[in-house]
């Protein structure tokens, strides 16, 4: 027959002390693993938090002047419509 495991039993205080150990080495193997155990970690973030924030800019003053472009584009269109039909041929419609 198998032996039943014995109960542990932990003070509230042991059991923080316990699972904020298991979260810290938790949250460092995760951190080495994706290669920002060192020093220069916080910089390293830093740098990836500013370059996606120029690319998020970047991204988004491009497409304000495709719409730009095109809202004026459109406009050119028209008034070019507009001025051939009115002085085009030389009759108002």
């Amino acid at each position: 027959m198998s032996a039943e495991p014995e109960a542990i039993c932990l003070s509230p205080e042991q059991l923080r002390t316990l699972l904020e150990d298991a979260g810290e080495q938790g949250a460092k193997r995760t951190l080495a693993r994706l290669g920002l155990e060192d020093e220069k970690a916080v910089q390293d973030l830093r740098e990836v938090r500013d370059v996606l924030s120029a690319w998020r800019s970047a991204r988004r003053i491009a497409l304000e002047t495709i719409v730009r472009t095109l809202t004026i584009g459109f406009l050119a269109v028209l008034a070019a419509g507009f001025a051939f039909n009115w002085f085009g041929d030389g009759k108002r419609h």
